[in-house]
């Protein structure tokens, strides 16, 4: 059996939907910022094989350096799996995948002026685990674009400050909500990002141009999201790595 139990250590709940939660690291359990892993709860008791269990992939939150995983979890009313993690207390057991997945690596960019990690709901999630690894060591500027539909689903907006703290003059956090106002917020928008991205309103806000030649980007969110950007941006240009070739685009939808 590939799945290893782990015990929750620590759940942060923002509201009845949102939670921030760490697990125990499995020994040896290796991984890249911007992987995700399978993370699994038993369908019967004392679980023989995989066949056992249910899971779903989730980014991890955490940096490879860590001593423990982080997950950054929606719950889904409908969903098989999200309810019950998100139900899940500190002492319980969660299981984990010993393999990590995923291709989404700041590493496949070439460097260029301005890193842009783009995503909508828990799709920031593994950009937590991207800043921990200095990324203004290649990039000279950093800006994590989050859109959701409601306000209270900014909930990781301090964490990513806190890590972007010895490089604030670097670094640019965007709250773009669709559903609710959000004219209390620096750097806040109330429109869709394509839209945004289209009108020339983005680039002129945060004094940033959005060009091959200037900025590579990050993606990692819903198909619809992850989709509707990847085609504004391809008509500007942007492509993904091909073939051992770096490029200015990666991306990924959950």
């Amino acid at each position: 059996m590939s799945l290893i139990p782990c015990k929750v250590l620590t759940t942060q709940k923002t509201d009845d939907r949102l939670v921030y939660m760490t697990v125990e690291k499995p020994e040896g359990f290796t991984y890249k910022p911007g992987q995700f892993v399978r993370c699994a709860l038993p369908l019967v008791d004392n679980p023989q094989s995989d066949a056992d269990f249910i899971g779903r992939p989730y980014s991890m939150a955490s940096h490879p350096t860590d001593n423990e995983l982080a997950f950054y979890i929606a719950k889904l009313p409908e969903g098989e799996v999200s309810p019950q993690m998100f139900d899940l207390k500190v002492g319980d057991t969660l299981y984990i995948d010993d393999t990590a997945w995923g291709m989404m690596s700041d590493m496949r960019l070439a460097k260029g002026e301005t890193l842009l990690m783009m995503g909508s709901g828990t799709g920031i999630a593994s950009y937590l685990s991207f800043m921990k690894d200095n990324l203004w060591s290649r990039f000279d500027r950093v800006v994590v674009v989050h859109s959701v539909r409601k306000n209270a689903d900014h909930a990781l907006t301090e964490r990513f400050e806190a890590l972007a703290e010895s490089h604030k003059n670097a670094f640019d956090f965007v709250s773009i909500t669709t559903r609710e106002a959000n004219v209390s917020k620096m750097n806040g928008f109330n429109r869709r990002l394509p839209e945004l991205i289209e009108s020339g309103e983005f680039e002129k806000t945060l004094n940033v141009e959005l060009t091959p030649e200037k900025a590579r980007v990050i993606l990692c969110g819903n198909p619809d999201f992850v989709q509707a950007v990847k085609t504004v941006l391809k008509e500007r240009g942007f492509t993904a790595p091909r073939r051992g070739q770096l490029g200015t685009l990666v991306s990924e939808t959950y």
